[in-house]
């Protein structure tokens, strides 16, 4: 049951015990003086009065109790919504900005949240076509849509921040859609893991290809020229120049190898740097 409705309950059940017991008393109390109309004329003014007063006081304390109870949960909403980072905003059926948390107004260099609320959402847009871009999506919301895409935007030192952003529409009684209620979730730090993954995932698959076909040659030229060994006269001339040939080929497989490895050391640097900044 509504708040509304419990008052008036109330408020109708007090009002017809206080008029039923005050019209007994009045007319206990003039029964024995029917002809002195003024007293009892000054008896119903006197309970008016006192119900009015009996009435306020009734309605002032159930009052204070819901208001106090509203402001209880309002403060409790405010520390929740305004202690978080994420952006959390809502607009109207206009694209008009209704709430902004801290976090929304620090972004976009903001102090006072009654100078914020009202404008036009749109009006944030550094450009029309971040502005067709939101109005977009706005729309989709207002007709009754709820979704999720990634939004990248440019940072004070020039680096890329990605927020994930999450609209769903706010639906009234009749099931009407008035209000779109927006979050937005920094997913930065995913995104860079995610590039680190796939950048490491990039270049093993480099190092594998090498591994499977440039390190293949040099060694099957190895295997050759130890196969043409003449192990009867292993200081004969034709020995010395295989043993050349081997040698330039050991010299270009390790070559090789170091490669590997300076690709190998690239990617944990960067992925050491990730993990830093």
């Amino acid at each position: 049951m509504k708040i509304a409705v419990k008052i008036s309950v109330w408020y109708f059940i007090v009002g017809v015990t206080y008029i039923a017991v005050s019209d007994l008393l009045l007319t206990w109390g003039y029964s024995d003086q029917s002809g002195d109309k003024l007293s009892l004329v000054g008896g119903s003014i006197l309970k008016g009065w006192l119900f009015i007063a009996i009435t306020a006081f009734f309605l002032y304390v159930i009052l204070k109790t819901y208001i106090g109870r509203l402001d209880e949960q309002r403060r409790l909403l405010d520390a929740v919504v305004n202690n978080t980072r994420d952006l959390l905003w809502m607009i109207d059926s206009d694209k008009n900005l209704l709430l902004a948390n801290t976090s929304v107004l620090r972004s976009l260099g903001e102090r006072n949240q009654k100078d914020f609320i009202g404008r036009s959402a749109l009006d944030l847009a550094i450009d029309d076509e971040e502005r067709a871009f939101w109005e977009a999506k706005y729309d989709r919301a207002l007709k009754g849509e709820e979704f999720r895409f990634l939004e990248t935007v440019e940072s004070k030192n020039r680096s890329p921040i990605y927020l994930e952003c999450h609209l769903y529409p706010i639906t009234d009684n009749d099931g009407v859609v008035q209000r779109v209620g927006c979050f937005a979730h920094d997913v930065s730090d995913i995104k860079t893991a995610q590039k680190e993954v796939e950048l490491q995932y990039k270049k093993m698959k480099e190092i594998t290809w090498i591994q499977s076909h440039e390190f293949r040659k040099p060694v099957a030229n190895i295997q050759g020229l130890v196969e043409a060994l003449d192990h009867e006269r292993p200081n004969s001339k034709e020995n010395s120049e295989i043993l050349k040939h081997i040698t330039l080929q050991t010299e270009e497989l390790d070559k090789m190898m170091r490669q590997v490895i300076e690709r190998v050391g690239a990617v944990d640097s960067k992925s050491s740097d990730n993990r830093n900044e």
